[in-house]
């Protein structure tokens, strides 16, 4: 091969290598990405400098707290369903003198939700029962943390928005009689917190604002009434949120705790989600299996439920045997042939 056909080869391949934005530089000769140690040690070091800059006692102040929302729920749109709803977050929060504004920066919620509704219609009358349960915990950096109290204008926010929407387990069950029989049904899925307390607003007399503020503590207790959250929703209960100042050093401590519980729980939650549909799959498979073991095909299901597979009541007596069952496909058969020669 001629050298200058090598030399051309060599530009060609030069430049795309740029074009793809690949460069080589003086300071990394072979263009070796950082590998993922490296990555580790320099979100530490972030971390670091980000709880160092949070030292600054002037500015800042930490505070552990405890929010509870509880009351009764309804819903005049889903058979006139009522329930209680319990609503418990444990917090941390930081207090920036500089913005005036209290920082949610982690928390750990347990929800829990029951609720019971009765729908009627032409034929018949039944019931829906609605359990909801959750437990979330999440971390924010203090750019990022959503405020709670914004002492400019005097306003607490109850349970700022979280950043899942989806971590609540609903299980509703229908029940309903027609014609003497009764049937039921079962819906599942992942929803949000129902969290319905407007923000509230602290007078200049805070007495009269359900609150307490000093030096070391803040707290807050009142009525939380949402008479009208959507058409036909409605909420009315209670709302109580405490703070108590903590030192850096303890406060540090149990943000890293909070950390590291949301890292455990989000991978958890990935692995949940990849390995979902094949523990649904496996699930169906089983329960079919079951549900027709120690049968041949045909045996000890009911016909009359078309694509539904479910165990007939009939004893093993008054089931008919393979012989009489091929009597009567047959007798079927000839029948419905003669009814098309007609």
């Amino acid at each position: 091969m001629k050298r200058e056909l090598i030399i051309g080869g060599g530009a060609i391949a030069a430049a795309g290598l740029i074009a793809g934005g690949i460069y080589l530089s003086q300071n990394n000769p072979f263009n070796i990405k950082p590998g993922q140690e490296d990555t580790e040690v320099n979100r530490e070091k972030m971390e670091e400098l980000y709880f160092e800059e949070l030292k600054d006692t002037e500015r800042y102040v930490f505070c552990v707290g405890k929010e509870t929302i509880k009351g009764d729920y309804a819903n005049s749109i889903m058979g006139n369903e009522k329930g209680e709803i319990d609503y418990v977050s444990q917090e941390v929060n930081l207090i920036d003198k500089e913005s005036g504004k209290m920082y949610l920066l982690a928390r750990s919620i347990d929800y829990n939700y029951q609720g019971q509704g009765l729908i009627s219609y032409e034929f018949g009358d039944g019931t829906i029962d609605t359990k909801e349960s959750g437990s979330l915990t999440e971390y924010y950096k203090k750019n990022d943390a959503p405020v709670h109290v914004d002492y400019n204008s005097g306003t607490v926010f109850p349970a700022p928005d979280r950043k899942s929407k989806d971590w609540v387990f609903v299980n509703v069950n229908m029940t309903g009689a027609a014609l003497g029989a009764v049937q039921s049904a079962q819906e599942t899925s992942k929803e949000d917190a129902k969290t319905f307390c407007p923000p509230v607003k602290l007078s200049s007399n805070l007495l009269e604002s359900g609150a307490v503020i000093t030096p070391e503590s803040f707290s807050v207790s009142r009525p939380c009434d949402a008479p009208a959250v959507n058409p036909g929703v409605s909420f009315s209960g209670d709302y109580e949120f405490n703070c108590l100042g903590i030192d850096y050093s303890q406060a540090i401590e149990l943000l890293k705790d909070y950390q590291a519980k949301e890292q455990l729980q989000n991978s958890k939650v990935q692995a949940g989600n990849e390995e979902g549909s094949e523990e649904f799959m496996n699930f169906r498979d089983e329960t079919l299996t079951e549900g027709v073991a120690g049968s041949s095909v045909g045996e000890g299901v009911n016909p009359s439920q078309s694509g539904d597979l479910r165990v007939s009541d009939e004893s093993e007596e008054s089931r008919p045997s393979n012989d009489e069952m091929k009597k009567l496909l047959e007798e079927a058969r000839q029948g419905i042939q003669a009814d098309t020669h007609q």
